[in-house]
């Protein structure tokens, strides 16, 4: 009977000391933390979209922009979003662009669903330069008679070259 009952005294003793340690480790004064663990979002992926604008507002700094879907092939507009970190080449402000201007975006969208441009870039058309559009007028020198590579008994056959042409008239209006 001692036995029983120094073995209910360990058993009653273990459990009141698991009991103290599991009420002291509820306490959170006494938990050492490591770093914060805020939960890790990605970085948006960058996507980018080449179009031309339907509208420009400056004062809810927002682009329309039609563009051709490559998977559909078909038109289709898309709603574009500018803050200030919006960065932009060959323009200064979204105050410059106006309707039919052809322009690239490189955007993101938000976890609210919105496109936001990081960068737009407005194409500029090349002025094609008047040396390219206006005729050749250097003199163009005659070419040196080459010789017929088919030999002097070709040459016996052929009639001399005329300067003129002869008239043939097309095959369907020919006779027999």
């Amino acid at each position: 009977m001692k036995i029983n009952k120094g073995l209910i005294l360990i058993s009653a003793l273990f459990l009141v000391f698991v009991g103290v340690n599991i009420a002291v480790s509820n306490d959170e004064s006494n938990i050492i933390r490591g770093p914060s663990m805020q939960p890790v979002i990605p970085d948006p992926e960058m996507q980018w979209v080449w179009g031309e604008v339907l509208v420009a507002d400056p004062v809810s700094n927002k682009i329309i922009l039609k563009y051709l879907d490559y998977e559909t092939e078909n038109e289709k507009d898309m709603n574009i979003s500018v803050n200030e970190l919006t960065t932009y080449d060959n323009l200064s402000s979204l105050t410059q662009l106006k309707p039919t201007d052809t322009i690239s975006v490189d955007y993101v969208v938000t976890p609210e669903g919105v496109n936001l441009a990081k960068n737009i870039s407005i194409e500029k058309s090349e002025e094609i330069s008047p040396a390219l559009t206006e005729p050749a007028t250097a003199p163009v020198e005659p070419q040196a008679a080459m010789p017929n590579p088919e030999g002097p008994a070709m040459q016996e056959m052929m009639p001399p070259p005329t300067e003129e042409m002869p008239n043939k008239e097309p095959a369907a209006e020919q006779k027999p």
